[in-house]
């Protein structure tokens, strides 16, 4: 074949392909049933369907609109892939065709590449192609020979979880939100066009045991016994994508990752969030609450009058108070008198923990993934996390859960291997930068990596007093206005 075949053939498939990803069909959308918020707000739903390439690519891709509010949690179909350690595989015949593929995939990531097409910002099927990935849990894009592809398809369709953190330990919290999620996705599953049944759960995510916790196998029965989770029920085959050391030969170690092919994989890799809405929350809780007995069944906006300060008994980083006497002084002066220090773990049963939190009416802890429980906790209950700067990740659960959640941060770090993090934090806090706001402030004299950023708030700390006397106020304020009813919460 000429070079110029060669150009004319890629710039053919460039275009097509252009053609295909950007050929949004009109399907008819599904009924929603009474209790689903979702409501179709345009005509029809839009899907992304390739059509004019079907023949050039064994795996296919489709969406929602995520524009059209119906996929607030931007499932994604992929069919005809494999799937394996933080990596889905993508298949075509045609390697002008994977070249594209992969150069707009990489443009995911970075859109002022030099090589990204030049119309990629107002692309229009940008959106749908780029929700499908993250860059923890990437996709790999292959070219086969027809007929000689010597990949056998399961047909069941299954669920992919995918919350891999490189090259850390399985967490528990990121599990915990990942069968939230999957619970308020299938409030949705007829509007966002599921199948009936599941047959496979994929957990792709970080290095572990393989196998359930007695906690995650309580919180999975939980999610499979609800009636959200009627699709789940006869699902009796996990598997887990975790990397296991088969042979260690002194520092060095092989690694096994599983691999899996499915005609139909259903994953919402590319959102992470629990719940898009305090009503898919709301639903959570009551399924929580019926399987767990963690409500009295009595309703009331006034949170429970008991405080309790949280402390880590393990993890990356205990995070302690230094000055916690003093924290428990403050309280008194502020008029309560019963504080308790607790830790809550693993180790604790998940009927007990829940318990536990649904009978909290104030919660401080430093940034720890004891807070996921705020799952449990009562409506309007009072959260105040800790430390020396902060992390987007629990306010949000948080808010959608109905707490009265209050960052606390400015409080010196103490890091015992690492005293340049407590030097840092001083230049900071003498440029009067906002540490809430770490590590996207946009101003050069307060920036610091998203390296130090972890590092710092996970070293010990001395409480600021006077910072934490002005959220503890705020909370009071809003527990004694919602327990006004009752009397005040105080």
């Amino acid at each position: 074949m000429s070079k110029r075949c060669v150009r004319l053939q890629a710039t053919c498939a460039t275009m097509s392909l252009l053609l295909v990803l950007t050929a949004y069909v009109y399907v008819p959308s599904s009924p929603h049933t009474p209790s689903d918020h979702l409501i179709n707000t345009s005509s029809d739903f839009v899907q992304l369907v390739p059509s004019t390439l079907k023949n050039m690519s064994l795996s296919q891709l489709q969406m929602l609109n995520p524009d059209s509010g119906n996929n607030p949690y931007q499932v994604c179909r992929f069919q005809k892939v494999c799937t394996k350690h933080h990596q889905t595989q993508f298949f075509t015949f045609d390697r002008y065709l994977t070249l594209h593929i992969r150069t707009l995939y990489n443009c995911c990531t970075n859109a002022s590449q030099p090589h990204c097409p030049s119309a990629f910002a107002t692309w229009t099927g940008e959106a749908a192609f780029c929700h499908c990935f993250t860059t923890e849990s990437r996709a790999t894009f292959h070219t086969l020979k027809r007929g000689i592809d010597n990949l056998d398809f399961e047909t069941h369709p299954a669920f992919q979880i995918s919350q891999y953190l490189k090259k850390k330990k399985h967490h528990f919290a990121h599990f915990a939100f990942s069968l939230v999620q999957l619970h308020s996705i299938l409030l949705h599953s007829r509007v966002l066009g599921l199948p009936d049944e599941f047959k496979t759960i994929i957990f792709q995510d970080g290095a572990g045991s393989g196998n359930f916790t007695s906690t995650e196998r309580e919180l999975w029965r939980l999610v499979s016994s609800s009636p959200a989770g009627k699709s789940l029920n006869r699902i009796i085959d996990f598997r887990f994508l975790r990397a296991k050391v088969t042979h260690t030969y002194g520092w060095n170690e092989i690694r096994e990752y599983p691999k899996y092919c499915f005609k139909d994989v259903y994953t919402a890799v590319g959102r992470d969030i629990y719940a898009a809405s305090k009503e898919d929350m709301d639903a959570f809780k009551e399924a929580a609450s019926k399987h767990l007995g963690i409500n009295d069944g009595t309703p009331t906006t006034c949170p429970p009058r008991r405080v309790a300060i949280l402390t880590r008994k393990r993890g990356m980083g205990l995070r302690r108070i230094i000055n916690l006497d003093q924290v428990v002084a403050l309280l008194h002066q502020k008029g309560i008198q019963a504080i308790e220090i607790i830790s809550p773990s693993e180790d604790d049963t998940l009927a007990a923990q829940a318990q536990l939190f649904s009978n909290l009416g104030l919660i401080i802890s430093s940034h720890s993934s004891q807070l996921t429980n705020i799952l449990f906790a009562r409506t309007n209950v009072a959260v105040i996390e800790m430390g020396p700067v902060f992390k987007e990740a629990f306010r949000h659960l948080g808010r959608v859960s109905r707490a009265q959640y209050f960052v606390s941060v400015g409080h010196r770090p103490v890091c015992e291997d690492h005293k340049e993090l407590e030097m840092l934090f001083d230049r900071l806090r003498k440029r009067k930068c906002d540490l809430e706001q770490m590590p996207q402030s946009s101003s050069v004299a307060c920036r610091m990596s998203a390296q130090q950023h972890v590092a710092m708030s996970r070293c010990d700390y001395v409480v600021d007093l006077k910072i934490l006397e002005t959220q503890l106020d705020l909370a009071f304020g809003a527990l004694e206005q919602v327990c006004q009813s009752e009397g005040g919460w105080m």
